[in-house]
C-alpha cells in the first residue's frame, strides 16, 4: 500500500463570498457550509475561533481535520460519505494542516468539554492552538439524541471534506509518503495495540462507519488509520476521549513509522475495543494475545481511551502479554488529585512496569474571562462560563489524550 498526503499549511481562516485557498489563507463561504448540513438538524451558528483570541467554545462534541482524496470517487471519511472503505490508505489525500472543524451542541447524556482560545489555555489544550471553524448545531426537542448525533456527524464530515477539496487544485503543499508493509529488519518486532472505547449510544467509535461495540478485533493497516478509517462518536470525559482529528493524526503510529529500522521493527496495528463486561474484557485480551503470538511480537505499545473502567483492559493486556514474553509500554493519564499526590490509577498490575503518563486529569487550570462565548449555556458545574473560571483538565477537550497528542505529563 502506498499513501501520499499533500500537506497544506493553513495560517489563517476567514469568511468570504467564495471558498478558496490562497497564500496559506483558507477562505470559507458561509452559504456553502449551510447547504451541507443534514436537514434533520438546524445549524444555529457558524463562527471562527483562532489562537490567542478571547473566545471560549462549549460544549464540544467532536473535532475533525479538513481532508479530501484527490480522486473524487473516493472519500476521506469512508463508510460515512460512501458505501465502504475501498480506497482507504492508498492514493493521495489533501490535508488542511492547522485548521479544524469543531462541532458544538447540547445532547442529553453527553459529557461536556470546552476549548478556550486564550494564551493561558494553549499549553493544556491542543485545540486552543488550531484555527477552528465552529459549527453550533441545534436538534429539535423531539429528536432522539442518537439520531441527532448521527446527523451532526455526517454534517461536519461533509464540511470537512468540502473544505479539503478546496485545496485539491492548489499548487502548494508538502508531500509526505507512507508505505505498508515496511521492509523487515532484525530489530524487535513491535506492534501498536490500539484501544478504542465503543460501548453504546454516544459512547462509540466507528470503523468504516460501523460501530465497534461488538468487540470485533482486527489487524488494520496503519495507513487506513491515517487515512480516515476511524471516526469518533465517543462523548465520555472530554479530556480522555480520542476525537476524530486525533485518530486522523495518530501520534503513536506516526512515531512508530519514524522509529522503524532505528529502534524497532514496526510490524502492525491490532485494533481492539475496550469492553464493558469483565467476561468480554477477558475474551478481548485473549484474542489480542493470540494475535501477538502469531505475529511473533517482542514488544507492544498499548494506549487507553476512557477512564476507570477501561484501565482494567489495559492492565489485563499488559499482564498477559508480559507473561508471554512480550514487553509492553502503556500510555495513559492519571487521576492524581489537584495537587498530584493522590494514588492516580484505580487498577495496576505488577507486570506493567513501563508507563508513560499523559497528564493529571484533576489538575486545576485557572482561565481569565472571555469577550466572546460560542456555543450553548449553561455549562454544568460552572456558574458563569463567560467569566474567569477554575476547572480541572477533565473538562478541557483532549488535554490528557492517551494517544500522546498533547505534551502533558504528571
Amino acid at each position: 500500500m502506498h499513501l501520499e498526503t499533500i500537506i497544506h499549511i493553513i495560517e489563517d481562516i476567514r469568511f468570504s463570498d467564495s471558498s478558496k485557498l490562497a497564500d496559506g489563507v483558507l477562505f470559507i463561504e458561509r452559504d456553502q457550509i449551510e447547504s451541507l448540513i443534514e436537514k434533520e438538524v438546524r445549524l444555529a451558528d457558524i463562527e471562527l475561533a483562532k489562537p490567542g483570541q478571547s473566545v471560549r467554545v462549549a460544549p464540544v462534541l467532536d473535532i475533525v481535520e479538513p481532508r479530501a482524496k484527490e480522486d473524487s470517487v473516493r472519500t476521506a471519511f469512508p463508510g460515512f460519505l460512501n458505501e465502504d472503505g475501498s480506497g482507504t490508505g492508498v492514493g493521495r489525500t489533501h490535508v488542511l494542516k492547522g485548521a479544524a472543524i469543531v462541532a458544538v451542541a447540547k445532547i442529553a447524556g453527553v459529557q461536556e468539554g470546552l476549548i478556550d482560545m486564550q494564551e493561558e489555555s494553549q499549553p493544556f489544550s491542543p485545540f486552543s492552538r488550531t484555527l477552528n471553524l465552529v459549527l453550533s448545531f441545534e436538534p429539535s426537542e423531539a429528536m432522539d439524541p442518537a439520531d441527532a448525533d448521527q446527523a451532526f456527524r455526517k454534517s461536519m464530515l461533509r464540511v470537512a471534506e468540502y473544505l479539503g477539496r478546496v485545496a485539491v487544485d492548489s499548487a502548494s503543499g508538502n508531500r509526505e509518503s507512507f508505505e505498508w508493509p515496511l521492509p523487515g529488519n532484525d530489530l524487535p518486532k513491535t506492534a501498536l495495540v490500539y484501544l478504542v472505547q465503543s460501548q453504546g449510544n454516544l459512547r462509540r467509535t466507528y470503523l468504516y462507519g460501523k460501530p465497534m461495540d461488538d468487540g470485533m478485533l482486527s489487524v488494520i493497516s496503519p495507513l487506513e488509520v491515517l487515512d480516515g478509517a476511524l471516526v469518533s462518536g465517543n462523548f465520555v470525559m472530554p479530556c480522555n476521549k480520542t476525537c476524530t482529528y486525533i485518530h486522523q493524526n495518530h501520534p503513536l503510529i506516526r512515531e512508530m513509522f519514524k522509529r522503524h529500522g532505528k529502534s524497532l521493527g514496526f510490524t502492525g496495528v491490532i485494533l481492539a475495543n475496550e469492553m464493558s463486561r469483565l467476561e468480554d474484557k477477558k475474551s478481548m485480551v485473549q484474542d489480542v494475545l493470540d494475535l501477538a503470538v502469531e505475529m511473533e511480537l517482542s514488544g507492544a505499545i498499548i494506549n487507553q481511551e476512557g477512564g476507570v473502567n477501561t484501565l482494567t483492559d489495559v492492565m489485563m493486556l499488559s499482564r498477559e502479554l508480559e507473561r508471554a514474553g512480550i514487553k509492553t509500554v502503556l500510555l495513559l493519564n492519571e487521576f492524581a488529585g489537584a495537587d498530584g499526590t493522590t494514588p492516580s490509577l484505580a487498577e495496576t498490575a505488577p507486570e506493567a512496569e513501563h508507563i508513560v503518563s499523559a497528564g493529571n486529569n484533576d489538575y486545576l487550570l485557572t482561565l481569565p474571562g472571555v469577550e466572546k462565548f460560542v456555543g450553548f449555556e449553561p455549562f454544568p458545574g460552572v456558574e458563569n462560563i463567560r467569566g474567569a473560571i477554575t476547572i480541572p483538565l477533565t473538562r478541557i477537550h483532549s488535554s490528557t489524550n492517551q494517544l500522546g497528542f498533547n505534551s502533558l505529563s504528571c
